[in-house]
């Protein structure tokens, strides 16, 4: 099912993308998938290193995976994502924050943090919509549980955003934007 979402989204970002009315969309695209390439990277990397156990540390007996395979893991279920969903949100919330035309920086640094923010908190509510169609493994009767998962989409989602300001300004300093 989660596939299936992903090629639903794809389409519509390609869409989106598409009859956007903005210059240089393959240059943004372009930063976009960088982008998501760098925090699937980053975000991998952590959880990889929080769920590794050294050598030493190891019980006799107990099948542990070292860190490239943890590594390996977490990179094939989050780079699809980020690739696909991040990169249209993104693109998505760039485009719609410039029609805002908020000339204080500040500002649109809010909006545009609100906004992956709230991008985040909706990835994890659709995959816990498929969870729970799928299996019983949701837990209705404790709310916070459920908005503890729904927070948990935040921090990706704002790594993301980081990065991306961060492969702007790396991409600024090479003179590819004005």
């Amino acid at each position: 099912m989660a596939p299936f979402i992903l090629v639903i989204i794809s389409i519509i970002g390609y869409f989106i993308i598409l009859n956007s009315k903005v210059e240089n969309k393959g240059l943004i695209i372009f930063e976009k998938v960088i982008s998501s390439l760098i925090s699937a990277l980053l975000i991998s990397l952590y959880f990889a290193q929080l769920g590794y156990t050294p050598v030493e540390n190891r019980e006799i007996g107990v099948p542990y995976s070292s860190f490239e395979e943890l590594f390996g893991i977490y990179l094939t279920f989050f780079l699809p994502v980020y690739l696909v969903y991040g990169t249209v949100l993104s693109y998505f919330i760039d485009y719609k924050s410039a029609k805002l035309e908020i000339h204080n920086l500040f500002l649109t640094y809010v909006v545009k943090l609100i906004g992956y923010a709230l991008g985040g908190i909706l990835s994890v509510g659709v995959l816990l919509i498929l969870i729970s169609t799928s299996t019983s493994m949701l837990n209705i009767d404790n709310p916070f549980s459920i908005l503890a998962s729904l927070a948990s989409g935040i921090v990706p989602s704002l790594l993301l955003y980081h990065v991306s300001l961060l492969v702007n300004l790396f991409l600024k300093t090479l003179k590819f934007y004005k």
